[in-house]
């Protein structure tokens, strides 16, 4: 008995063993979905020029000058969707008035193949266009890039007032996100223009007896400027022209101007300098002002034509 009791644990134990070794199983699968979210990043507005150069200080009106805004989107571009542009006089930020302020924007649509084809608007002033995108502006070539700068030309008008502008832009994502960039200042430079009509041309033409005074001639000076500026009028020459024989008359006519409400002034005959000249100073600007010249014909003249003296009107700033 004490030898068959081993022996019949040792059956057990090997078939339990045996048990475990031999079971066979399939594979077990499982399917399951992922999903991977890029979140948004807002983009930034990395720099804006004029030109696409050095920062330019200074610019003219009436003169086309290339405006930048060059953009970054780690989203890449096709994730912008507008674009403001502004310049503005200081303390002007409200107004509707191209003497004062310049607001524009960008915003973006898209062909079927991805081609970014958005247009740029203006929205200030509400009068005029001044906004160039018809043969001057650019957008981004590749939109899946993460850089990208828009531009378009602008001409600020003539009255766009002389002294310290600021440009400054905000870029907008799909999502809203924004950037705007601190405003850059610029200058405006000074400017003036003036056309001069007498109703006949350029050419005055008195008829006036001996010892009359205040014989009068009209005509008009439109005046177009975006900061004060001042009128000069004198004469060269004389009125007795290349006739030698009325030189010896001692008398000269003489003239004097009026302009719009200002007092009557004596016209001199400048010689050498402008400096010479009799200066009137105007407080406005972008006006026309009708001006009065007044012969005064002294006593004793023959009668005669009397030609070639030469009337300057200058208008300068």
């Amino acid at each position: 008995m004490k030898k068959i009791i081993p022996f019949v644990l040792c059956l057990a134990l090997v078939a339990t063993c045996g048990g475990v070794i031999a079971t066979d199983s399939l594979p077990t699968e499982i399917n399951g979905t992922g999903t991977v979210t890029i979140s948004n990043v807002a983009p930034s507005l990395t720099s804006i020029a004029i030109n696409d150069g050095a920062w330019i200080n200074y610019i003219d009106v009436a003169t086309e000058y290339d405006f930048y805004v060059n953009v970054t989107d780690t989203n890449a571009i096709n994730d912008i969707k507008e674009i403001t542009l502004e310049a503005w006089m200081v303390s002007h930020e409200a107004d509707d008035d191209p003497t004062y302020r310049y607001k524009f924007t960008y915003t973006e649509t898209t062909t079927g193949d991805g081609v970014l084809a958005g247009n740029w608007v203006q929205n200030f002033p509400t009068t005029e266009n001044y906004l160039d995108v018809t043969t001057a502006s650019t957008l981004p070539g590749d939109p899946a890039l993460t850089t990208g700068s828009y531009m378009f030309s602008l001409t600020l008008n003539k009255t766009a007032k002389a002294g310290s502008w600021r440009y400054n832009a905000t870029v907008t994502d799909e999502s809203g996100a924004k950037s705007t960039i601190g405003y850059e200042a610029f200058g405006v430079y000074k400017y003036v223009e003036m056309t001069y009509d007498t109703g006949a041309g350029n050419d005055f033409a008195w008829t006036s007896s001996a010892g009359q005074n205040d014989v009068l001639a009209t005509f008009d000076t439109t005046v177009t400027s975006n900061t004060v500026y001042t009128l000069a009028a004198a004469y060269e020459d004389s009125f007795y022209g290349d006739d030698p024989a009325t030189t010896w008359w001692g008398s000269e006519p003489s003239l004097e101007i009026q302009t719009s409400s200002q007092s009557k002034v004596t016209v001199t005959n400048y010689t050498v300098s402008f400096a010479d000249w009799t200066i009137n100073a105007l407080p406005v600007y972008d006006q026309t002002l009708t001006h009065n010249l007044y012969l005064d014909v002294p006593i004793g003249l023959p009668s005669a034509t009397y030609t070639g003296v030469t009337i300057y009107i200058r208008a300068s700033v």
